[in-house]
């Protein structure tokens, strides 16, 4: 039987931001997604430096989507 992959708190972040169709603040994805509020933060950090996200009128957008407004 295969493993199933395990979804890390980075995926979690990704997929709420994916999902938004506003900025989140870091309260509300700990929230939605059930990771504590600062691994929620050190992702968004990691994120950032990888240029894959961006803040955008106090919350962070993934780069795609502020592109798109």
């Amino acid at each position: 039987m295969p493993r199933r992959k395990k979804i890390t708190a980075r995926d979690k972040v990704l997929m709420a931001l994916e999902e938004s169709s506003r900025p989140l603040r870091v309260t509300e994805i700990s929230s939605m997604t059930g990771v504590n509020y600062n691994t929620v933060r050190g992702v968004l950090y990691r994120l950032m430096k990888e240029g894959l996200i961006t803040r955008y009128m106090g919350g962070y957008l993934l780069k795609t989507k502020a592109n798109r407004k």
